[in-house]
């Protein structure tokens, strides 16, 4: 095997017995000429595994993981594969790109849906270079919002995602003291109206006291005998006058 002479691609071989040129990876590729304007003579190599699209970035895709580039709307089929030297300085890119996601778990206005939404974060160097909004997930109670996102968080985490998790309809309940309302407090049930009997025995209680210390004495023993104190209910009849307290 030969190795290309040229700076424009790092590692390219000609394998004499196949009569074929690949590269490291053992792709096929392909010698082309061409000149310049000016008349200057130049060769590069495309790569059979790889693709070019018409967008402006990004261009170059694996033709096994994406046929079809959704940005730009062209298929691999229609377009020219990919320079080998292109492709050498998108993986030299990568390296200096990471990936970071952002979760966030919100409340809707109407107080009965929750949405999980994932936002990708694709920095190089250190700079922020673009975000999108990359899956969305509804849900009619918190409980099923809450669970889809501990199971992203779990799913990126394995993948050695850096992962941010924003949920705000927990930070806001915190900050108005308010419970959340869990999946399994959400079936709300249906107000009845009870009759309630209060067995109670306390007739004649002596209390040793001044008439103006009277009063704060009977709430402190009422009080501490709530605890023990028996009673029993049953749906009340609305013909029978009763005594209502409204909760």
């Amino acid at each position: 095997m030969s190795k290309w002479p040229s700076e424009n691609d790092k590692e390219v071989w000609y394998d004499h017995k196949n009569k074929a040129w690949y590269n490291t990876e053992g792709e096929v590729c392909e010698l082309h000429k061409s000149t310049e304007d000016d008349g200057t003579e130049y060769s590069f190599f495309t790569n059979q595994a790889y693709w070019d699209c018409e967008c402006d970035e990004d261009y170059i895709h694996k033709k096994t993981e994406q046929k079809h580039c959704t940005k730009c709307d062209t298929f691999h089929e229609e377009q020219p594969d990919s320079r080998q030297h292109e492709i050498d300085a998108m993986f030299e890119k990568l390296k200096n790109r990471k990936y970071e996601y952002e979760l966030f778990l919100s409340q809707g206005k109407d107080g009965k849906t929750f949405t999980v939404d994932v936002r990708e974060d694709i920095i190089e160097f250190g700079d922020l270079i673009e975000s999108d909004f990359i899956e969305k997930h509804s849900f009619n109670s918190y409980g099923q919002a809450e669970n889809k996102l501990g199971q992203i968080v779990t799913e990126l985490s394995s993948q050695k995602k850096t992962v941010h998790t924003t949920n705000e309809v927990k930070t806001l309940h915190t900050i108005l003291g308010r419970k959340l309302i869990r999946e399994e407090d959400e079936l709300k049930q249906e107000s009845n109206l009870w009759s309630v009997n209060l067995n109670t025995i306390f007739k004649n209680v002596l209390f040793d006291c001044t008439e103006d210390e009277l009063e704060e004495n009977v709430r402190t023993f009422v009080v501490s005998e709530l605890g023990n104190l028996d009673w029993t209910y049953e749906k009340a009849d609305v013909n029978v006058s009763k005594t209502m307290i409204r909760s």
